[in-house]
């Protein structure tokens, strides 16, 4: 990117992105294109640059516009999913190649590693203790390719050091990916601190209202971007236009939404610690909350405010039991190791008043109690 993108402050990215001054006609708001295909003067000689919408598509073009300025990147590409994403990082791999992936990793990136993955070696460990990388890195045989991590870890909340971690990898060559989908750009940019390539559900805090499915990855690595770009091309896992167009308008409010989320959690944080139902609560950033109870909850159906509900980052605030939703198809002995038990909640803190939250969540938990 260049210096003046650099400089630019994410507030106004998030407002402008790259497409102020694109449309012809003036509109502040970048028109939606639902075109499937586009004419061309002659056979092969499209009469502008796209030709059929799986290729690519002005309203997409301008939503990976503004994502790459968001994570600091020359490039972004969107997918139909967040799992669609991982999947094409994942198949610029070979068969054989190794990835090293956060112990504590989303339920469904797990699954697809291990399912629909399996010609790789995914070797899973605790990255928020770098020193079990370079103890790993330093006994092992064969090379690694890649090493996948989460900078905010699901559902335990691990707060993974990026830095530490490419300082690690980089003497052997390999590239660090990381789901920033908890942290977003607005807590984060890990690029910045020296990652190859950035993902994220935009379905979460991009999207940010519960109303698109999308997968999104950034970096600058052209070479990467090259190979990612021909896998979306010929496998077509594609955001469709009006998701794309979605998006936009939501990630106008992403600076606005965030420190919300953020102090919300905290101060829910601090009044379940406090909590004789409580055995921990942790907040590590952004609006998520891991809740360890005494007890498993029964009853979820008092509930006024909060859902139950998988997905997080939305405006309403989402209560979620990982060991029965989102980490259901972890085989459960991995779960027990990792102690993602019937007593741990995962809660996603929407923009609702903290006083109704509190009230509400406050409800529920004393079921946990002695």
């Amino acid at each position: 990117m260049d210096e003046q993108k650099q400089q630019t402050h994410i507030q106004t990215i998030c407002v402008h992105g790259e497409e102020k001054h694109r449309d012809p006609f003036g509109a502040v708001v970048p028109p939606l294109y639902t075109a499937t295909t586009f004419s061309q003067s002659e056979p092969g000689n499209p009469i502008g640059p796209f030709e059929y919408s799986r290729a690519g598509n002005p309203t997409q073009a301008v939503l990976e516009a503004k994502l790459a300025a968001l994570e600091q990147a020359e490039k972004a590409l969107v997918y139909a999913s967040g799992l669609s994403a991982v999947d094409a990082v994942l198949r610029t791999l070979d068969v054989g190649d190794r990835v090293i992936v956060c112990d504590d990793v989303y339920g469904g990136t797990l699954r697809l590693c291990t399912r629909l993955h399996a010609d790789k070696e995914f070797v899973f460990l605790d990255l928020s203790e770098p020193e079990a990388l370079s103890s790993y890195l330093a006994k092992s045989e064969g090379s690694t390719k890649l090493i996948w991590t989460e900078s905010l870890t699901n559902p335990l909340l691990k707060r993974i050091d990026i830095a530490k971690i490419v300082d690690i990898a980089k003497p052997y060559g390999i590239k660090v990916a990381v789901d920033n989908t908890f942290l977003t750009p607005f807590f984060e940019q890990p690029l910045t601190l020296g990652a190859d390539l950035v993902m994220h559900s935009a379905t979460k805090y991009l999207g940010g209202h519960s109303d698109v499915l999308m997968g999104a990855i950034m970096t600058s690595d052209r070479q990467w971007y090259d190979q990612l770009k021909f896998v979306q091309f010929a496998a077509g896992a594609v955001a469709s236009p009006r998701d794309c167009a979605s998006l936009i308008q939501h990630l106008q409010t992403l600076h606005v939404r965030m420190p919300v989320h953020e102090k919300n959690a905290q101060q829910l944080n601090a009044r379940l610690n406090e909590h004789p139902a409580v055995v921990e609560s942790l907040h590590r950033g952004s609006g998520m909350l891991a809740v360890r109870l005494k007890k498993p909850i029964s009853d979820f159906s008092q509930l006024a405010i909060f859902q139950l509900a998988e997905s997080l980052g939305a405006v309403e605030s989402l209560i979620n039991l990982p060991e029965k939703m989102t980490h259901a198809s972890v085989p459960a002995e991995r779960r027990q190791a990792l102690g993602i038990t019937d007593t741990l909640l995962r809660i996603s803190v929407g923009l609702e008043h903290f006083d109704d939250l509190w009230s509400d969540l406050k409800s529920l938990i004393v079921q946990a109690g002695d």
